[in-house]
């Protein structure tokens, strides 16, 4: 009785990670939709990067790719994180 009482605990917390990860989903989903239906109300259809590009400051360039190869660099010596 004991043992089948804890299984059915077990069962439910497992249920309950489950939830929370589809409830995630779904709330990022959902902002995703959101911003798609906001950038179409607005009127906003093409988004070019290379148009972005052209608009980003030097510091800006120079800060994302120092970043860039910082994060390189460490993969490289430590194999990960």
């Amino acid at each position: 009785m004991k043992g089948s009482l804890y299984q059915s605990v077990k069962i439910t917390h497992i249920g309950g990670d489950m939830m929370v990860w589809l409830i995630g989903a779904g709330i990022l989903l959902s902002i995703g939709l959101l911003v798609d239906w906001l950038y179409t109300r607005i009127g906003i259809d093409d988004v070019d990067p290379n148009e972005n590009a052209r608009n980003v400051s030097v510091s800006e360039r120079v800060y994302i790719e120092s970043h860039m190869h910082n994060i390189r660099q460490n993969h490289d010596n430590t194999g990960g994180f």
